[in-house]
């Protein structure tokens, strides 16, 4: 878990993923997070974060590299900065979605996180390279016929969303 007031989590690579608190503050439940888990985890295993750094590398570091000779400090921060297209966001939602079906864990709660972040004015965050809320609220009703199981318990939950206020 990262502090930081925006509302995100994202992978990086070697498959290490962080969860920014204002998310975990904003979760209502431990689906919602275990949903957005699914999803990240699904983009280290399509390779999206390799497959994004280096056309990133090959492109306007690659250049920059050629040009001047070094690699400079930019392609650290611009590697953390990087976006997924919109395709390997809804491939992405996807298999966090068949992710969690496999695992037995409802997506209700990825759904309701959708639905808040829609109505809210944090919806513009993921607007850029992102599916919009809607289409995502769609994609996940298509996964709704299966049994699923609690992951924790309210006092688990209690716990891990105090995690954030220590």
């Amino acid at each position: 878990m990262v502090r930081d007031s925006k509302i995100n989590a994202y992978a990086t690579l070697g498959g290490i993923i962080f969860i920014n608190s204002a998310l975990l503050e904003q979760a209502e439940s431990p689906e919602e997070i275990a949903g957005i888990l699914a999803h990240e985890i699904s983009h280290v295993s399509n390779r999206d974060i390799l497959q994004g750094f280096l056309v990133h590398l090959f492109t306007i570091e690659g250049i920059k590299i050629l040009i001047s000779g070094s690699i400079g400090v930019d392609l650290a921060n611009n590697f953390l900065n990087m976006n997924f297209t919109k395709s390997q966001e809804a491939k992405a939602d996807k298999d966090g979605l068949a992710r969690l079906e496999k695992a037995q864990i409802s997506n209700q709660g990825i759904k309701d996180f959708f639905k808040r972040m829609q109505q809210s004015n944090f919806a513009t965050i993921f607007l850029s390279d992102h599916p919009s809320n809607q289409a995502r609220i769609e994609m996940a009703k298509h996964y709704h016929h299966y049994e699923s199981k609690p992951i924790m318990t309210e006092d688990e939950w209690k716990i891990l969303k105090n995690f954030c206020r220590n």
